[in-house]
């Protein structure tokens, strides 16, 4: 992902400085990804996410950053390519709540088959 942002930085004159979008909304997606948590029901080899009401704010804040005021903030703060920097933060809240589930799905797998 990097490598692309890189790449097209230079093709089409997107400054470098938009990979701290990224890392941003990494960082944000860390903070997130402590509401979510994944268990794993029974013997019938279903996990399931539960999300606190925090969680569910919090989605509900982000759906509003990006449709509603997202636009707006980095207006105000001058940045050319709003919606490539949105893009940008949110694929790094999304990447970062994927591992950390996959991370937890991980974990339960491998506390299942020790068990066994």
């Amino acid at each position: 992902m990097f490598i692309i942002v890189l790449y097209d930085s230079f093709i089409h004159n997107i400054p470098l400085y938009y990979v701290c979008y990224y890392l941003f909304g990494l960082f944000v997606g860390k903070i997130l990804s402590i509401a979510d948590h994944v268990k794993h029901i029974g013997e019938d080899e279903t996990f399931t996410i539960n999300s606190s009401p925090f969680s569910i704010i919090i989605t509900l804040l982000l759906l509003l950053v990006r449709f509603v005021w997202g636009r707006h903030f980095l207006d105000i703060a001058q940045v050319a390519w709003t919606t490539d920097a949105l893009y940008l933060i949110f694929i790094g809240i999304y990447q970062s709540k994927w591992k950390s589930m996959v991370r937890q799905m991980d974990e339960i797998i491998y506390g299942w088959l020790g068990s066994k």
